[in-house]
């Protein structure tokens, strides 16, 4: 989430500096932001459980030897397990694989 905290903090300083707000309204702007940085996160954070939900269920169909050969493409499909969409520091997708 780090890049779109970023975006948003450039388009804050644009927003303050083309439009020369006043304090109260750069701190209704930045409470907005916080909410919503807010939601977003727990949203990530639910679309990330449900992934890794659907991510075990699929894991148990398979048979030992396909888990085997699952086991053997990772770090590619490790990102299921090691932080993964919405991990600290990354954007969320959790529709990504």
């Amino acid at each position: 989430m780090t890049c779109c905290l970023v975006h948003r903090l450039e388009e804050a300083l644009c927003l303050t500096e083309s439009f020369h707000l006043s304090n109260e309204q750069k701190a209704k702007i930045t409470a907005l932001t916080k909410k919503q940085t807010e939601e977003s996160q727990a949203l990530c954070a639910k679309a990330h459980e449900a992934h890794k939900a659907t991510h075990a269920q699929i894991i148990a169909l398979l048979t030992p030897d396909q888990q085997q050969k699952l086991r053997a493409m990772e770090p590619a499909a490790d990102h299921c397990t090691t932080g993964g969409p919405g991990a600290a520091g990354k954007e969320c997708h959790p529709t990504a694989h």
